[in-house]
């Protein structure tokens, strides 16, 4: 049976989005995104809305990582481990907490390997993202 996961999107600071990704009513990893910038490409997070994601062998990571297909003018929109804003370019990252581990005062996602893994354990492959703005 294909999972259902929802990305809730919770803060954008005009640089970055802070959000968590919840199955079954319950918190699976916290998310790491750059602000919406109008879908724009490599600077943009994601429109809102539902997306089939599928796990695929990524050269670019070296490793196999979530590819989030059917995003109207995207494509190469991956979830994968990283840390910091910095380290996006329109992709998702995620974590098992936040912390501001480099000091520049702007929340980054810890423990993302761990996370990633945790996330294909409990929902695999594939399974459709919805993405729901819940900004403050």
């Amino acid at each position: 049976m294909k999972c259902e996961v929802t990305l809730h999107r919770l803060s954008d600071d005009g640089i970055q989005t802070i959000g968590e990704m919840v199955y079954q009513g319950k918190r699976v990893c916290h998310t790491l995104e750059l602000a919406w910038r109008d879908n724009r490409r490599s600077i943009s997070c994601i429109p809102p809305g539902s997306y089939v994601v599928k796990y695929v062998n990524s050269p670019r990571f070296g490793a196999e990582t979530y590819h989030i297909t059917e995003v109207k003018g995207r494509s190469h929109i991956r979830i994968h481990v990283g840390n910091f804003y910095d380290q996006i370019e329109g992709c998702v990252l995620v974590g098992t907490d936040l912390k501001d581990l480099n000091g520049d005062g702007r929340l980054d996602v810890v423990n993302s390997r761990k996370a990633l893994a945790h996330l294909k354990s409990i929902v695999g492959s594939p399974f459709t993202l919805h993405i729901k703005n819940c900004l403050a």
